[in-house]
């Protein structure tokens, strides 16, 4: 009997899962942010959204982690509020309340590995 060693092509195989299920959270809780992000609407009629524009995610495959956040200067202050405005969280939640279909995109992405 002959034994065949798959280790390297399984653990590509879940690594390329890794990558694709990160990528995948990332999409999915960038998207669920820009729906809360708050959108200002001013005086003159103009309507804002830059700070719902400005979501966006990055993954990080070394620390197997995705960032989503904005680079928005005044982003923090409209998610944690200040001393003079309520909090009106947009990222927090979009995470935290996705937490089930956060679980079934690993699940789909790891589901049919080849054993």
């Amino acid at each position: 009997m002959r034994f065949e060693n798959h280790f390297d092509r399984v653990r590509e195989e879940i690594q390329q899962n890794v990558e694709r299920s990160l990528e995948a959270i990332g999409q999915y809780v960038k998207g669920e942010s820009k729906l809360r992000a708050p959108v200002g609407e001013y005086k003159n009629g103009r309507v804002g959204g830059r700070l719902r524009d400005s979501i966006n995610h990055q993954v990080d495959i070394n620390s197997k982690s995705v960032q989503i956040g904005t680079d928005v200067e005044y982003g923090v202050y409209v998610e944690k509020g200040t001393y003079k405005m309520n909090a009106q969280p947009y990222l927090t939640p979009a995470a935290e309340e996705n937490l089930d279909n956060i679980q079934r995109i690993l699940e789909n992405h790891f589901e049919n590995l080849d054993s």
